[in-house]
């Protein structure tokens, strides 16, 4: 799963605190209802130094919940095994637990998330 900063800016040492910790939000909230027995890594993305595209800044959750095979351990192409809607089905009713219980920050989640078009739009670049 992916969680996008939906600043304007596109690199985190250039956010306010308040954006940062937006996205400290949304993945502690994932770390949360993924639970504490599914592996997983984070990778970190954003605009490299020098570069004069925008990229929006997101990071990557990687559940490890694939059995390896010979094609993934040859190739070190790993094939992700859960969909979207899957994965959806499995995490909301977690967030919703989560975020009742006070154990996330309070946010919008599944349908009540509304999504102006062009969020992830970068506008500025120092």
């Amino acid at each position: 799963m992916e969680i996008w900063s939906t600043s304007a800016l596109d690199q985190p040492w250039r956010m306010t605190h308040e954006e940062i910790g937006a996205v400290a939000d949304l993945l502690h909230a994932m770390h949360v209802a993924v639970g504490p027995h599914v592996p997983c890594n984070e990778e970190w993305h954003h605009r490299p130094v020098g570069v004069g595209v925008p990229v929006p800044w997101r990071v990557n959750l990687k559940l490890r919940v694939s059995t390896l095979a010979g094609f993934e351990g040859g190739t070190k192409i790993y094939v992700n095994t859960i969909s979207p809607a899957a994965l959806a089905a499995r995490l909301l009713p977690e967030l919703f637990r989560a975020r009742s219980a006070g154990r996330i920050a309070p946010m919008d989640l599944g349908e009540e998330c509304e999504i102006p078009r062009g969020v992830l739009a970068c506008t500025r670049m120092r």
